[in-house]
């Protein structure tokens, strides 16, 4: 199955969703994350586990 998972800070998917990330993969599935810039080193942490990361563009309003 192929799964997205979308989000505003991508540096925070990683942090506190590490073991849905994780599970994610482990159950053979394939997962793409998307998100705005992130720095280089979440990018390569995300390749690591084994998914990809596509950036988007993202309007936050306060």
């Amino acid at each position: 199955m192929k799964v997205l998972l979308i989000s505003a800070y991508a540096n925070k998917l990683l942090k506190f969703r590490y073991e849905l990330i994780k599970n994610i993969i482990d159950g053979g599935h394939d997962l793409t994350i998307m998100g705005p810039e992130p720095p280089e080193d979440f990018v390569t942490e995300y390749n690591k586990l084994g998914c990809d990361y596509k950036q988007i563009s993202i309007d936050r309003v306060i």
